[in-house]
């Protein structure tokens, strides 16, 4: 009897990973979860990937946007360098005359 039950369990564990509507009926057994569960994992990488290249851009504009600053930052030191340097010709012009 003990025999027979073991070669039963062993025979429906063998169907079970052969035929998975053994494992749960008409459900769609152990390997449709299976299935399901990579769909989820695949979806979810896809959305690690869109999110992962929104960062990607974002940082991008950010970098861009911090060069454009420093560029006007470079130009209005040159325009009030520019202003010091015609004050301080102006104020020479008016000590020589």
């Amino acid at each position: 009897m003990k025999r027979l039950l073991s070669l039963t369990t062993v025979t429906l564990f063998s169907l079970m990973m052969v035929n998975p509507v053994f494992a749960e009926g008409s459900k769609g057994g152990f390997f449709s979860g299976l299935n399901s569960l990579l769909d989820d994992v695949n979806e979810a990488t896809s959305e690690i990937e869109k999110t992962s290249k929104k960062i990607n851009d974002t940082t991008s504009n950010i970098k861009a946007a911090s060069q454009r600053v420093e560029g006007t930052a470079k130009n209005v030191k040159a325009v009030a360098k520019g202003e010091e340097l015609l004050a301080i010709e102006e104020t020479q012009t008016e000590a020589s005359q």
